[in-house]
């Protein structure tokens, strides 16, 4: 069932009118350049970004734009006043929405193909994102949605205010924290490197294909804890518990949720 958007207008003889933001309008961008940029900034706000591997030196993309108001010609007016930046500024490749008023009803959605081995930073408000295939140390931080690195970087800081976020691959040190939401990490061939998993409520779940070589260190006020592997099985319902399997370091932390780990050697 759907529900459109409703604004209360105060009229001057006190009557309060009901405006329906039912309009949307939609459009879309092609984005492309080429590209020597250190670092890339992607920022946007109310849309999904999702992230592609590329070839060096080249950048290329869609930007989804969508807006609402009370009448089309007025959603379209929003949607057009909306601007998007797809450069090369300071050695930075700058891929960023502006909209002219905070109060529009409006957003932004990416789908980015981008060169590797170059650190990105990303910033979403109310939307998901999504990392494709490795593409180089990543700082996402996005304030109501899920995050989901289908294929690792070599550094990966991850954040969301409400969402779950997904960890996949070949890892190097990462942190991931949410203040709501399940944190999945699922690790292809061994790891000792340094990693931190935060949620203040939700399961934390760990996996590796291979030998997870490291100190392991989880606390949760409310859940089991459980490790299973082909040489150790541990189910505790203890608060703490401290486990050591190498010289890496990773800690598992939730205020309400179990914490599962399993290992393959």
């Amino acid at each position: 069932m759907k529900f459109a958007a409703v604004v209360l207008v105060l009229t001057a003889c006190g009557v309060v009118a009901l405006l329906s933001m039912k309009e949307k309008s939609t459009r879309s961008l092609n984005l492309e350049t080429n590209t020597t940029a250190d670092s890339i900034e992607i920022s946007t706000f109310n849309g999904s970004i999702t992230i592609h591997r590329g070839k060096p030196g080249r950048a290329s993309g869609t930007a989804t734009i969508h807006a609402k108001a009370t009448t089309q010609s007025e959603a379209e007016d929003r949607a057009n006043a909306i601007q998007v930046h797809f450069e090369d500024v300071d050695g930075i490749l700058a891929c960023v929405a502006e909209r002219p008023d905070k109060k529009f009803q409006c957003g932004v959605a990416f789908e980015l193909t981008l060169p590797p081995d170059i650190p990105i930073k990303i910033k979403t408000s109310n939307g998901r994102v999504t990392v494709k295939e490795a593409v180089g140390p990543l700082s996402i931080t996005t304030s109501n949605g899920t995050i989901d690195v289908q294929s690792a970087g070599s550094t990966d800081n991850l954040k969301t205010s409400n969402g779950a976020i997904i960890l996949s691959g070949a890892c190097g040190d990462f942190t991931a924290r949410t203040n709501n939401g399940r944190i999945t990490l699922n690790l292809e061939g061994s790891w000792q490197g340094k990693g931190s998993l935060e949620t203040s409520n939700g399961r934390i779940s760990v996996s590796c294909t291979g030998k997870l070589a490291s100190k392991i260190f989880t606390s949760t006020s409310n859940g089991k804890i459980t490790y299973e592997s082909p040489n150790a099985s541990v189910r505790t319902r203890d608060k703490n518990h401290h486990f050591d399997f190498g010289p890496g370091s990773l800690t598992l932390k939730t205020s309400n949720g179990r914490i599962a780990i399993t290992s393959d050697q």
